[in-house]
């Protein structure tokens, strides 16, 4: 049985001020059944990952364990299939989020409802599946986690002790969850690098409440984005229908703050990251036209909202038309966010539509205003589920397509993983907000010198929005301890940025 998590809206762009990248290339990945990519990374080599689920035996699929099978593939950056393997049991597997961690291998996470292959355990229903692989993608350990009722992970990052945190919602009461508010609550579980469980909480109130974006934080918390119809419990107030809403939390789990955004009718939260500055940027989708709400487009727009450290609302964008415009993540890179997702609009703040559902990715600058916009697609349903920033300055888009025209070239069968690499686009503005900044060398090996006088506060992240450095500094900052890859460097100066800019250590 295939399983769709609804939450309901989203919005997007505005006037684009730059040249939209133009696809570099774009291949469908399957076979006759039905695939869907969920997240993708750019590994330190250069190459990508792309996770999702696939219910095929052939074509690129060389093995199909039963029902739904998580899939990952390794991707070369002209995107020709280096290696990609089934996992799973006999019942539905399957991934929703991929991260590269420290030791150049994987961790997977999503849900399964197997109890053989390779799930050892099943403790009820859809549990939480955690699989940790190396740099081929074969399994070190796989844990689920779980009651008797359903439980499902959308999200995880790796820990500064090496250790994971990984957020999704849950219906038990029992089992490995300790507590249950009522209806679905959000479950934020803390493992050790080995996958051992360090301990677990859950939020929420009498409603429905759904965690589906987690970050470690600068001073060691955690924050976690999703969506609360609750008023009660954990929740403090509701603007009407389901509020997108934010949790912070101290590095055991503890609630620092918890708000709410939203209006008369219903909003959600998707994707969440830190920015530089210690406050956040918030992908989410509204149905709403007031309270946080300044305008809506028509049906769901894309709800970008940019929050203080203390979550107080500092901006908040709509973008989309009249259509339905369904937003999924957004990522930092060196221009300010990069937001993405699906929409079925030809008017507003888009310039074109394919036919049906298109994936739709948009380049925001930090105030929000959009730089550039492009829909990608053919006559049938195509989906952005990620796009990410790469090293070459371009980015890589990930998510499904069942079109064989427009955009798309191939249809294996059913729905296909589609990625899509986009070139670096041109005439944007250098992001340099009070003086020209500048790092060299770059790439880098070891030492990265800063041209500004005086002192200024770095900060480091990989594209995930993890954080690698930060530190005050002047002149010369040492990054050799960092492992190659490509990185979003931050550079501020009483709060205030002054240069954001990508960085490559070899």
């Amino acid at each position: 049985m295939k399983v769709f998590l609804t939450l309901a809206f989203i919005t997007l762009a505005h006037l684009a001020h730059a040249q939209a990248p133009a696809i570099q290339w774009q291949h469908s990945y399957g076979g006759p059944a039905y695939e869907e990519a969920r997240r993708a990374l750019q590994t330190a080599d250069g190459s990508f990952i792309v996770a999702g689920y696939s219910f095929s035996s052939s074509g690129d699929i060389t093995a199909n364990h039963g029902a739904y099978d998580g899939w990952l593939m390794k991707l070369s950056p002209a995107g020709a299939i280096l290696w990609q393997k089934n996992y799973g049991g006999s019942n539905d597997d399957e991934f929703y989020h991929v991260i590269q961690t420290t030791d150049g291998g994987y961790l997977l996470t999503g849900v399964s409802t197997s109890s053989d292959g390779d799930v050892a355990a099943n403790h009820g229903n859809y549990d939480i599946w955690v699989v940790k692989t190396d740099d081929t993608g074969r399994i070190q350990w796989e844990k689920t986690l779980g009651g008797a009722e359903d439980d499902f992970a959308y999200s995880a990052a790796q820990t500064t002790d090496g250790g994971y945190i990984v957020a999704g919602f849950t219906q038990s009461a029992a089992g490995d969850v300790t507590m249950n508010h009522g209806g679905t609550d959000v479950w934020l579980i803390r493992l050790s690098g080995s996958g051992l469980m360090m301990w677990q909480k859950t939020y929420g109130g009498s409603g429905s409440d759904l965690g589906v974006s987690v970050r470690q934080t600068l001073d060691g918390g955690f924050v976690v984005a999703g969506q609360t119809s609750s008023t009660s419990g954990d929740i403090t107030t509701n603007h009407g229908g389901s509020d997108a809403w934010v949790i912070k939390t101290n590095d055991t789990g503890v609630i620092a703050w918890q708000k709410t955004y939203g209006g008369g009718a219903n909003d959600a939260a998707w994707s969440i990251r830190q920015t530089a500055d210690g406050g956040y940027i918030v992908a989410a989708q509204t149905f709403s036209s007031d309270g946080d709400v300044t305008i809506n487009h028509g049906a769901p727009d894309y709800w970008v909202l940019k929050l203080s450290p203390a979550g107080v609302l500092q901006w908040q964008k709509t973008y989309g038309g009249t259509g339905v415009d369904q937003v999924e993540d957004i990522e930092l890179n060196a221009h300010g966010y990069l937001v993405s997702g699906t929409s079925s609009s030809l008017d507003g703040d888009l310039t074109s539509n394919q036919g049906g559902f298109d994936a739709w990715v948009l380049q925001l600058s930090d105030s929000g205003s959009t730089l550039w916009q492009r829909s990608l697609g053919g006559l049938g349903d195509d989906r952005a589920y990620a796009a990410i920033p790469c090293a070459d300055g371009g980015v890589l888009m990930a998510g499904y397509t069942n079109s064989s025209n427009g955009d798309v070239t191939l249809n294996l069968g059913s729905y296909d993983y589609w990625v899509v690499k986009l070139t670096s686009p041109s005439g944007i503005p250098e992001n340099n907000a009070v003086a020209p900044v500048s790092i060299y060398p770059n790439p880098t090996t070891g030492q990265l010198r800063i041209n500004i006088a005086g002192t200024v506060q770095i900060r480091i992240c990989a594209p995930d929005g993890r954080e690698a450095l930060s530190e005050t500094a002047a002149g010369d900052v040492s990054v050799a301890a960092l492992p190659p890859g490509m990185y979003i460097v931050s550079l501020y100066r009483d709060g205030n940025i002054l240069s954001r800019s990508k960085l490559v250590k070899q």
